[in-house]
């Protein structure tokens, strides 16, 4: 397995399908994804088209990205900092969640 594969796999797991694209359907909040390291939530506010993290039993917004291209890009460069090249978390004490300021 490659090292994206396992970083990703056992760091943030990306859920969903949408089967319409029709919003007048939708809640104002659509999980896109969970972190392993403590189970706290990604999902899209399609009031404003922003992806929040948020903690597992709490949806106030923690950090928030404008696109769903932006959280990507920065969520890779970061989880990707936190492992060595053989996929093994380099510090096992730092949380692999998102840091919030």
């Amino acid at each position: 397995m490659e090292k994206k594969e396992l970083v990703m796999n056992c760091t943030l797991a990306l859920h969903g399908c949408r089967t319409s694209y029709d919003r007048s359907d939708l809640d104002s909040w659509y999980l896109l994804g969970t972190y392993e390291y403590d189970g706290s939530k990604l999902y899209l506010n399609t009031l404003d088209d922003k992806i929040c993290y948020c903690d597992r039993y709490d949806a106030t917004p923690l950090k928030s990205w404008d696109s769903l291209s932006a959280m990507l890009t920065s969520e890779i460069e970061r989880i990707f900092g936190l492992f060595d090249a053989d996929g093994h978390c380099i510090d096992e004490d730092v949380p692999t969640t998102p840091v919030v300021i």
